[in-house]
C-alpha cells in the first residue's frame, strides 16, 4: 500500500500529494473526480472527452498547406 502525506493550507482546504510511481496517470490532468465507497475516497483523473474537440482552437487556413507528400503516386501494389 502506497501512502501520501496530507498537507492542510492556510486557507483550510487540502492538498493531496500523488505519489511519484502514480504521476504518469495524472499527467496533463488539472481536475478530478472524488467518490466515497465505503471507507475509502477513490480519487480518478478526469480527462477532456472527444466532445470537447468541438471547443477546440481552429487551426488557420494556411495550417498544413507546405506539408510535404508522404504517400508515392502511382505506387505499384503487390
Amino acid at each position: 500500500m502506497v501512502t501520501t502525506e496530507l498537507v492542510k493550507g492556510s486557507d483550510g482546504n487540502h492538498i493531496l500529494i500523488i505519489p511519484e510511481e502514480f504521476k504518469a496517470e495524472f499527467s496533463g490532468v488539472d481536475k478530478v473526480d472524488i467518490c466515497r465507497e465505503g471507507g475509502c475516497l477513490i480519487i480518478t483523473p478526469i480527462r477532456k472527452s472527444w466532445s470537447s474537440l468541438a471547443d477546440a482552437e481552429r487551426a488557420d487556413e494556411n495550417f498544413l498547406n507546405s506539408r510535404p507528400d508522404v504517400i508515392t503516386p502511382n505506387r505499384d501494389s503487390e
